[in-house]
Formats: structure tokens, sequence, C-alpha cells
């Protein structure tokens, strides 16, 4: 898989990059028990998969729930605001799980873009899953 994923990707994954799951359920546990510390926040759109919450609970993470706007679509200026430290990880689902929301390039670049400017002010990763 990490040689595959190096010619696909041309980016020099190891074989310790990679862990396989049975479903999205199981990879996202995986990334929040690695990624977070206790008390670390964790941006989730609402209305949510019913888990999520739980999911961030049980890595010992804080939840922080952000409502879509009217349309269903993502509120970038809401999430901006949630991003102060110790935010460390948003979970955006497209298609949203619940809504059936399929979030536009142009939004999905945005949240990028807020991303990154995030992490400067912040000095510290904050994790798309």
């Amino acid at each position: 898989m990490a040689a595959c994923l190096q010619q696909w990707r041309r980016v020099a994954f190891k074989p310790e990059d990679i862990f396989l799951t049975t479903g999205a359920f199981s990879a996202i546990a995986v990334k929040l028990n690695a990624i977070l510390d206790p008390g670390d926040e964790v941006i989730f759109i609402s209305p949510p998969w019913f888990f999520y919450e739980a999911m961030i609970l049980a890595a010992q993470g804080v939840p922080v729930r952000v409502k879509v706007g009217a349309d269903f679509d993502l509120d970038l200026g809401v999430i901006d605001a949630a991003f102060p430290p110790p935010t460390r990880a948003i979970i955006v689902n497209s298609p949203n799980n619940s809504t059936g929301r399929i979030y536009p390039h142009d939004t999905l670049n945005s949240l990028g873009l807020l991303l990154e400017s995030a992490q400067k002010v912040t000095g510290g990763m904050i994790w798309p899953l």
C-alpha cells in the first residue's frame, strides 16, 4: 500500500504511515485517538452523523458543534470563529451524512485556506477528517 501511494501521490509514505480499517467509523476512531491530547477540541458539522460526538469524547477530546447555514452549506464564518486553540481537528463529511449535501469545490477550497490561516495563528496542525 505504501509503495502504491508513493507512486500515485509522489509522497514518501512508509508502511508505518498506513492504517487499514474496515470502514470510516474505524478510520475516524483511529485518527482521533492518534492525534488528540486530552482536552483538544474537535469541530464537527451539525447536523452530524449521530456518533461523532461520542467518538470525540471517547478519544478524550472536546466536541465543538458548528451548525451549517440555512442552505445546508458550510458556514465558513462560524467555523473560522471556532478555530482558536485548542482546536486540533475538524470533521467534514461530504456528502454530509445526515443532509446529503455535497459541499462545492470552492467551499472546500475556502475551508482549506481557513485551516492554513488558523494553523499559522495556533502554531499547530489542525487535522481535517
